[in-house]
């Protein structure tokens, strides 16, 4: 806790930022992930300076609930051991960015965006998750739906090619949450699915535990060469299962699917037709075996193997 509230006197850091370093470095929140809102919570809630607060908020019979003013709660002063002295409570009251992500406006979201137009002539996913003081994408597709959508907003319009680029992940993006719905229902009573902080693409969490990270592969062909698929899973996601999904060229349907126990030293890696690299997976024929190999990849990773070509010979 006292790591939180250091981040924000030291370093003016927001909620998301916070949340992303806890996860970075493996620290749960109640066996999971740090959300920008959980952050948000600790660190605007007066019982870490030792001060047992309530009337934070009210509510009448089937009414909306409302938050108070903090003049208008209830304190009782040094009710618990303090891990935080009150002058660095006030501190970061004041210090932090007021915007949690739940609390964004649309129309604080579009001006925000008009003014990153403006400074950078052109508005791209790149450039919005860079900017300082951006809610996080999650935020931005439950305001708006697509970036085309709130783009027009704004009154920027996508070149052609973006154009075309921004079709190609929007169709890819709407695959990818079929695809996590659908293995979801292969596991009704333990499945369920989950997101990083700043990151609207979906886990899928099993027993409460084990985490399957979902991996589409895009095809390209550099400099007019062969084809090939691009691997490039997410840095946080690494340790993860893994099921990898090879696209076909337009990303709107799935050629193929592999299984990984996880996802090691993988930044970057371009997969061609009969890549060796893939015997490091499960091939399934159809989603329909994954429940299958999900649990042979659970008994690999508990014997400490990385991949099938790790196992020694029977």
């Amino acid at each position: 806790m006292r790591h939180m509230f250091s981040m924000v006197i030291e370093g003016r850091h927001g909620c998301t930022a916070i949340a992303r370093d806890l996860n970075s470095r493996g620290i749960e929140f109640s066996g999971k992930r740090w959300t920008h809102s959980e952050v948000f919570n600790i660190l605007t809630n007066p019982k870490y300076m030792g001060c047992n607060v309530w009337h934070r908020s009210s509510q009448r019979l089937h009414g909306k609930r409302i938050h108070e003013k903090p003049d208008q709660w209830i304190r009782k002063p040094l009710a618990f051991a303090p891990i935080i002295d009150q002058h660095s409570f006030d501190y970061v009251q004041t210090a932090l960015p007021r915007n949690a992500d739940f609390l964004w406006s649309d129309k604080e979201i579009l001006s925000r965006l008009r003014r990153l137009l403006k400074a950078k002539g052109r508005l791209t996913e790149t450039l919005i998750k860079k900017a300082r003081g951006m809610p996080s994408t999650n935020t931005l597709h439950n305001h708006f739906g697509s970036y085309r959508q709130m783009y027009e907003m704004v009154g920027y319009h996508l070149p052609a090619e973006d154009m075309f680029k921004s079709e190609q992940l929007e169709r890819t993006m709407g695959l990818r949450r079929r695809l996590v719905v659908q293995i979801k229902e292969m596991f009704p009573n333990n499945a369920t699915v989950t997101h990083l902080p700043n990151h609207s693409r979906s886990i899928l969490r099993l027993d409460d535990h084990v985490m399957v990270s979902i991996l589409l592969c895009r095809t390209k062909r550099r400099n007019g060469g062969r084809l090939h698929w691009v691997v490039e899973p997410n840095h946080a996601e690494r340790e993860y299962i893994t099921l990898v999904c090879k696209l076909n060229r337009s990303h709107d349907r799935i050629c193929s699917y592999y299984l990984f126990p996880r996802m090691n030293g993988i930044t970057s890696h371009r997969s061609f037709k009969n890549d060796p690299w893939l015997a490091g997976g499960i091939r399934l024929k159809d989603l329909s075996e994954f429940p299958t190999a999900l649990k042979t990849i659970r008994e690999i990773r508990l014997c400490g193997f990385d991949e099938l070509t790790s196992l020694p010979p029977s």
